[in-house]
């Protein structure tokens, strides 16, 4: 198994407990993909930690830059795509 190391910028975390805040308080909505995530947790007792971890577990895998995101909320929202693209994941 390939051991990987997943670097969130500091920005990116603030930015996603901003979020979880959002989603526990009922202000914001997530995406389809996320919602399928936390279909069996209690978003109150998650930590920012696992939103990112239950949001880099909705990627896709793609070939180069084909695509079909929408960022509409039908796969994932435009907060949650904010997100995903500025995780980076580094294997050795």
């Amino acid at each position: 198994m390939k051991k990987y190391q997943v670097l969130v910028p500091k920005v990116t975390f603030e930015r996603t407990a901003t979020y979880l805040r959002n989603l526990k308080n009922k202000s914001q909505r997530t995406g389809f993909y996320l919602y399928k995530a936390l279909k069996n947790k209690n978003i109150q007792t998650l930590e920012t930690e696992d939103l990112l971890e239950l949001l880099m577990q909705t990627k896709q895998p793609q070939i180069f830059a084909e695509s079909a995101v929408k960022g509409d909320g039908s796969d994932w929202n435009l907060m949650e795509l904010s997100i995903l693209g500025d995780c980076k994941c580094f294997y050795f």
